[in-house]
């Protein structure tokens, strides 16, 4: 049960840290003898100095030797953007003083370079010193960046060879809140997935958790059959309380498990986390552990990856990715026209504010300047990104002339439910992606060409992005409707 207490604590920790980091957790099993707190178990983060999480290490409690004893730690590479390559996993070898290797798990990404496509993770052989595929987790997202599905699938040495274990399914609120979360199991004599787990996730106004109930599915009755339901108290949007209860199947009823009690420092970060057990026969709560957190300081600053303004015909498509969005609230869309040396900061006009999703996404902002004056020359764009405190930082500026806007492709029929046709010179490269930034069509030419038949019926319903690339590397990017 400690270690559900301790991934359920991590978990919480996740949701509710908003500008600092965790440096430590200690934790902490009451001495129902001696009546008080005995150590149990240290967690340590480390970072690098822009606050992403480099390495995490897991040790546990020796009494006799009156210290901590190493136990697990995760060593993470990042990228230039701070997203993660590879994660190796080692376990503590205490009769020889060393780190073992254990696993790695090495991330492969979307379009977005902050969204995994993959994670393979891969076993140690300490035989033969080399490594073995193990397991590998599949993801997909939707427009805002949200995971949808997960599919696992387990290494199969003897035909090397994926096979499915686990699909794990979420669906969400408009807030981008979990609204619910199906794991269905790989059912290898049918070759189908079949349901396993269910849990459904209610919010309150402000999009704080209130309940989760969680159901299993029962392949006999072929129905839901309740497991549990956790309902989460709170003191002006701070987590306080989490009661865990278990459903009792004799009295039909939800019946209570475990509680945990979080104390909060000012900002509302969880600085302690104490854990009661319901006893059945004095009916009441008793002590079980507690665990306490350290935090360094470090604040997450939005990285702004790519900013870029991209003339289209009559109009300027303002393309923006980022990550670590956790404390911006909303981005505006400024604008200069015929921007020189005069002109000063206090010149750019808002045409545009898009809120910010919260999370590592993708952003398009279409400017429209087809009814513009003709003596205008040129724009300049910059974002103004505005955080929930009000402060505001800037991006860089980016100018296009009217030159750049100028008709360059003609893409027709747009609505079509089954071509289009893209004329224009020296087409080196046609895309059409998704809002995830998913590739679902690429078609290279080996020789550059002024005119494309390009079948889509391959696309369902809905908005895409047709992105056009010419012989010197120009890309003109339109949105089209399949319908």
């Amino acid at each position: 049960m400690k270690s559900t207490l301790l991934l359920a604590s991590i978990f919480f920790l996740t949701l509710h840290v908003k500008a600092q980091k965790i440096d430590t957790t200690t934790s902490f099993d009451w001495d129902t003898t001696a009546h008080q707190f005995i150590y149990s178990a240290q967690q340590i983060f480390n970072y690098n100095a822009a606050c992403y999480l480099t390495r995490y290490t897991y040790s546990f409690w020796d009494s006799a030797a009156n210290d901590y004893i190493k136990y697990y730690r995760s060593t993470n590479n990042l990228l230039g953007n701070n997203a993660t390559s590879q994660t190796l996993v080692q376990l503590w070898d205490d009769g020889n003083k060393k780190w073992d290797n254990y696993q790695k798990g090495i991330f492969t990404y979307t379009l977005n370079p902050t969204l995994p496509s993959s994670v393979l993770y891969q076993n140690w052989v300490s035989t033969n010193s080399s490594w073995i595929n193990s397991r590998k987790y599949t993801y997909t997202y939707d427009a805002s960046g949200n995971t949808t599905s997960i599919i696992t699938q387990q290494w199969n040495i003897s035909n090397s060879s994926w096979n499915n274990l686990f699909q794990d399914q979420y669906a969400y609120t408009p807030a981008n809140k979990v609204s619910s979360f199906l794991q269905q199991n790989w059912d290898v004599t049918n070759n189908n997935w079949i349901n396993f787990n269910l849990v459904n996730y209610t919010y309150n106004a402000s999009n704080n958790l209130i309940v989760d109930s969680g159901e299993k599915w029962n392949n006999v009755s072929s129905n839901w059959v309740s497991t549990y339901k956790s309902q989460y108290l709170y003191n002006n949007n701070f987590l306080t309380t989490w009661n865990y209860n278990v459903w009792d199947t004799t009295s039909q009823t939800y019946l209570p498990n475990q509680q945990y009690i979080y104390t909060n420092n000012l900002v509302g970060n969880p600085v302690e986390i104490l854990t009661l057990n319901w006893n059945e026969i004095k009916i009441g709560w008793d002590t079980a552990s507690k665990d306490v957190n350290h935090y360094n300081g470090c604040i997450l600053p939005l990285n702004l990856i790519s900013f870029n303004a991209i003339g289209n015909n009559e109009k300027v498509n303002l393309c923006w990715q980022t990550t670590n969005e956790i404390n911006v609230d909303y981005f505006n869309v400024q604008k200069l026209a015929n921007s020189s040396a005069t002109n000063n900061n206090n010149d750019f006009i808002n045409i545009g504010q898009l809120p910010a999703k919260k999370i590592s996404s993708s952003y398009l902002y279409q400017d429209d300047l087809m009814s513009i004056d003709k003596s205008i020359t040129s724009f300049s764009y910059r974002l103004e990104i505005v955080d929930k405190n009000g402060d505001k930082t800037y991006s860089e500026i980016k100018q296009i002339s009217n030159k750049a806007m100028k008709e360059l492709y003609s893409v027709y029929p747009n609505p079509s439910s089954s071509y289009i046709n893209i004329q224009g010179n020296d087409i080196k490269e046609v895309s059409i992606k998704d809002f995830a930034g998913k590739i679902l069509i690429n078609n290279r030419y080996k020789n550059a060409l002024s005119q494309i038949h390009l079948p889509i019926v391959s696309l369902k319903l809905g908005v895409y992005f047709l992105q056009i690339i010419n012989n010197n590397g120009a890309m003109h990017i339109e949105k089209i409707l399949v319908q």
